[in-house]
């Protein structure tokens, strides 16, 4: 699944938005999206069971992991490469790597917008 979103991420960077290095700005893309969800399940957790909020240079520094895990997954033994030529599928069909890609966006924007909100109200009632 990582590889069907590395590689709609990067026909996204080529097509649409069309970048001089696309596979740079498709690892950060992607690794911005996992890692704004992953602080904001790890951030509304801490806030349910702790009322801790966590600051801003654990979640920078979660950032910076997932940004170097993804580089290694995908850069360090070429594997971008083969999977742009590859082209990897959901179940073989590309209408649904794309809603998955799709859904995947989505859940960034929304963790980014709503996390924030529902966090300063779940430490409000602690």
């Amino acid at each position: 699944m990582l590889k069907v979103f590395y590689y709609n991420y990067y026909l996204f960077y080529t097509r649409i938005l069309v970048q001089p290095e696309p596979h740079l700005v498709t690892t950060l893309a992607l690794s911005a999206s996992f890692s704004f969800i992953l602080n904001g399940i790890i951030d509304i957790t801490l806030i349910k069971l702790c009322c801790y909020n966590i600051g801003k240079w654990p979640m920078i520094t979660m950032h910076g992991v997932i940004l170097f895990l993804i580089y290694l997954y995908f850069h360090r033994i070429n594997n971008a490469h083969d999977i742009v030529k590859s082209k990897p599928k959901v179940a073989g069909s590309q209408k649904a790597s794309i809603i998955f890609s799709i859904l995947l966006f989505l859940l960034t924007i929304l963790s980014l917008f709503v996390v924030p909100i529902l966090g300063k109200r779940l430490l409000e009632s602690c």
